[in-house]
């Protein structure tokens, strides 16, 4: 009889957690322009970066950072622990998430010698270069 007692209240146990565990969580965040040092030039400061898509790579789940960089996104359960962030001025990231609560992103402007044309594809941006 304590046998089966104890198999019934691991079993409960088991079935209360699982909602738990199924459960998503919320990343928040900042993206900001990663300072470009180049030898002669002057120190360049990171900016905080407004308007850059925060995507949930594999998911339809995206939203957009506001004046600050600062961005707040829904993870499901069990979705994609990669976070794409991307603007036209910038080169796109990938970011593993891995557990964490807070992502700060630094993103890195394309060579100023390379000419790009930005287009919007109504949950990101994607840039190629100018063809002649």
């Amino acid at each position: 009889m304590r046998t089966v007692q104890k198999l019934l209240t691991a079993a409960l146990m088991l079935v209360s957690a699982a909602p738990l565990a199924a459960q998503g969580r919320t990343v928040t965040g900042t993206v900001r322009s990663r300072p470009v040092v180049m030898v002669g030039a002057p120190v360049q400061v990171s900016a905080p970066i407004a308007g850059a898509v925060v995507h949930l790579k594999d998911e339809t789940i995206s939203v957009r950072t506001d004046a600050n960089g600062a961005f707040r996104i829904e993870m499901p359960a069990l979705s994609s622990e990669i976070l794409v962030v991307s603007h036209p001025d910038y080169d796109a990231a990938e970011v593993t998430v891995a557990g964490q609560t807070t992502i700060d992103v630094l993103l890195l402007s394309p060579s100023a010698t390379t000419s790009m044309v930005s287009s919007w594809t109504g949950s990101r941006w994607s840039r190629r270069p100018v063809t002649a």
